[in-house]
């Protein structure tokens, strides 16, 4: 099982759709300015970048899991997200300063036992070790789910066959 880690803010709210719908940029604007992960939490994620990324993970076998802890997997079923393409959530044992995305993913990933990983979104490179750059797939922050992003997913996977 290969499991996909994304930052929701920065994959599933693209600055084209924040452009197109005033009440998204509205909600993301007072969360900018307020910081409040409530007004973030109200912000509907874009149906466009839903469906392509839960369409790569049906058709790849690849289960999806959000980064951080601000998106749980019931709020993203809510969004749209078909179950079955979500990782399941574990209970993962952290020290309670540590902050670590990559250990969160590391302790995630051998939690659920999976084969492999990938990470896309807005999380530091530099924050990967030499043997976890091949992990990381380059995105524009803002963009969202593109073609080029889907492309990039299928030739990782492909790479690691």
């Amino acid at each position: 099982m290969v499991i996909l880690y994304f930052d929701v803010s920065s994959i599933m709210i693209s600055n084209r759709y924040v452009a197109n719908n005033p009440d998204v940029a509205r909600a993301k604007d007072q969360w900018i300015r307020a910081g409040s992960n409530e007004l973030l939490m109200r912000v509907r994620l874009d149906p466009e970048s839903i469906s392509t990324l839960t369409d790569f993970c049906r058709g790849s076998g690849v289960k999806m899991f959000p980064l951080g802890t601000l998106y749980s997997r019931k709020f993203l079923i809510a969004q749209g997200i078909e179950p079955c393409v979500l990782a399941q959530e574990v209970s993962i044992h952290r020290r309670m300063d540590d902050s670590s995305e990559i250990r969160r993913i590391l302790s995630h990933v051998a939690a659920i036992g999976a084969d492999d990983w990938i990470v896309i979104g807005d999380i530091n490179p530099e924050s990967l070790t030499p043997s976890f750059i091949e992990n990381h797939i380059d995105s524009v922050f803002g963009e969202g789910v593109t073609p080029e992003l889907v492309s990039k997913l299928y030739e990782r996977m492909n790479h690691k066959i």
